[in-house]
């Protein structure tokens, strides 16, 4: 415990994005937000089921996963609104996040393609919007974006890109993957990097159901992409 939390200021800082990074505007999701969009792309009362956390909320010794986090983004919000409920939580999620948003040797293009298409199979908008955004700024060209959020992805992809898609899909859709699309990944990228793939994919499963399970939704403005 004493290790993670000597390591949850750096850890929690990299793992989100300026307000500007991903395009959201500086207001808490928590809080109240006109004309927000439902997990689904249905408006609804745009209220989170659970506020963000405040720093006075945490107990001292959790109030420096609070400041990386706002010294980062600006302020407190999206998934990390929720986690810090749990702070200990939201210390272990980072420290897996920091790992396979950064240190997995893929490239960023390839990683936002299967963040985004981790997103479009769990139907989370929120974490699409924010990778969709990354993706773009990565080089993904917005027909391949496109076509992740409509689901008409791998077709019309190529190389590897295509495969990784493949990858997400089978083993969000079928729970489990082809011994020929796990091959094409694995012989493209061996087995140690076989296994992050997978475990980023794991990781925005679980932060996407987070924002869905506390009805986490987009700010004012943006636009769901999920069809």
């Amino acid at each position: 415990m004493a290790e993670l939390r000597a390591l949850g200021h750096s850890v929690v800082y990299a793992v989100e994005e300026s307000p500007e990074a991903v395009g959201l505007n500086s207001v808490g999701v928590g809080g109240i937000l006109p004309a927000l969009y439902s997990p689904t792309g249905k408006e609804h009362d745009p209220m989170a089921r659970l506020n963000d956390v405040t720093r006075d909320q945490l107990a001292p010794e959790h109030q420096e996963f609070f400041d990386s986090i706002a010294s980062s983004r600006g302020s407190v919000r999206g998934p990390y609104g929720v986690l810090l409920h749990s702070p200990d939580l939201a210390a272990r999620v980072a420290h897996t996040g920091a790992f396979v948003r950064f240190d997995l040797d893929i490239t960023e293009a390839q990683r936002e393609i299967i963040i985004c298409a981790t997103a479009r199979e769990i139907r989370q908008q929120y974490e699409f919007s924010a990778h969709a955004r990354l993706a773009r700024q990565a080089g993904v060209s917005e027909d391949v974006v496109s076509a992740i959020a409509t689901g008409k992805a791998p077709e019309g992809m190529g190389g590897i890109e295509a495969s990784l898609v493949q990858y997400v899909q089978e083993l969000a859709r079928n729970h489990k993957i082809s011994d020929e699309t796990f091959n094409t990944v694995r012989d493209h990228f061996g087995t140690e990097k076989t296994v992050g793939i997978t475990a980023l994919i794991g990781h925005y499963m679980l932060v996407g159901q987070v924002l869905s399970a506390f009805e986490v939704d987009l700010p004012a403005g943006v636009q769901p992409e999920i069809t």
